[in-house]
């Protein structure tokens, strides 16, 4: 007798849509990764040259340096979510998101700020709590959720593949691991392969909440 699965995702075919996508966009994606480099590490060499100047001015520039950070990642994370759904982004995409950086800040902040306490209380909480948080940039971006809601939704989106999502976690930490130890510039390509299939995921996630709920609201 054949086992249902009942499992919402497949966690190699969301790392073979990854590989499979990155190869297909190669270009676009190591020019997306060389501009995220360069502006970061330029942006960061200024603060560290102006520093021997001006302390002000070194300390305005970090903000903006950071603020720059946070856009981008903002912009990553729109570049993975269109790619997950079949699309196409531009350049462009890396930077026109800001609106959505606030909430991504503050969700990432709280996110942190809790992870770094679980981890302090014998370290699985703090495991727990990554696994459980692990997708809320998707919600701020994709659903225009709040940075709380977005918290929220993620643990929501999570729950009942929390184990399966805490091994997927894990191989692409691995993965990363793997594209640091070729001198770095394996990370142009393994980064973009994790980031798309993580997308993936949410998005094969989010499919599986929206037609339990329409299961629920037809009270099949």
């Amino acid at each position: 007798m054949a086992t249902l699965n009942t499992h919402r995702f497949s966690i190699a075919e969301a790392l073979r849509f990854g590989w499979r996508t990155t190869l297909d966009n190669l270009g676009y994606f190591l020019g997306i990764g060389i501009l995220y480099v360069v502006i970061i590490a330029g942006l960061n060499g200024v603060v560290f040259k102006m520093n021997a100047y001006s302390e002000g001015w070194a300390f305005l520039l970090a903000i903006v340096a950071f603020v720059a950070g946070i856009v981008m990642d903002v912009g990553l994370t729109v570049i993975s979510l269109r790619f997950s759904d079949g699309r196409r982004a531009g350049v462009e995409d890396l930077f026109i998101h800001y609106p959505f950086a606030p909430a991504y800040f503050i969700a990432t902040l709280i996110a942190a700020l809790l992870v770094v306490v679980g981890l302090a209380l014998l370290i699985v909480p703090g495991v727990f709590l990554m696994v459980l948080f692990q997708f809320y940039a998707y919600p701020i971006v994709d659903e225009g959720a709040g940075a709380v809601a977005a918290l929220r939704r993620s643990a929501a989106l999570t729950r009942g593949e929390r184990w399966r999502l805490f091994l997927f976690g894990l191989l692409t930490v691995l993965i990363n691991i793997g594209g640091a130890l070729c001198l770095l510039v394996g990370l142009f390509l393994t980064v973009p392969v994790t980031l798309v299939s993580r997308a993936y995921v949410f998005k094969q996630l989010q499919l599986a909440g929206s037609r339990a709920d329409q299961m629920n609201v037809s009270g099949v």
